[in-house]
C-alpha cells in the first residue's frame, strides 16, 4: 500500500534519526477532537495491484505498529459521497 495525499493533508517529516532511504514523509490530516486534548491523524492509503488481488481473494488487511503502546485505531473506506463506511 502507498500513503497518498487526501484533502487537507500535510507532509509529516520523518524523524531525524531515520535514514532517508528507510522512510518517506507521510501525508496526514491532523485532527484534534473538540472535547479532547489528544491530537490524531488521518492517513490515506491506496492499495496496489497485489493488494487489490489479495483483498478480492478475501485476505485480511494487516496493520503493523512500531512502539510500546497500542493507540486507538480505526480502519475504514469511503462511500460514493466520500463519507466513511461504517
Amino acid at each position: 500500500m502507498k500513503n497518498i495525499a487526501i484533502p487537507g493533508s500535510v507532509s509529516l517529516a520523518k524523524p531525524d534519526n531515520v535514514p532517508d532511504d528507510q522512510h518517506e514523509p507521510l501525508q496526514v490530516v491532523i485532527i484534534k477532537p473538540q472535547h479532547s486534548s489528544l491530537k490524531g491523524f488521518v492517513m490515506g492509503w491506496m492499495p496496489n495491484k497485489e493488494d487489490k488481488e489479495a483483498i478480492a481473494a478475501g485476505k485480511p488487511i494487516l496493520m503493523k505498529i512500531a512502539g510500546p503502546v497500542l493507540p486507538f485505531i480505526e480502519l475504514f473506506t469511503l462511500d460514493e459521497n466520500d463519507e466513511p463506511n461504517s
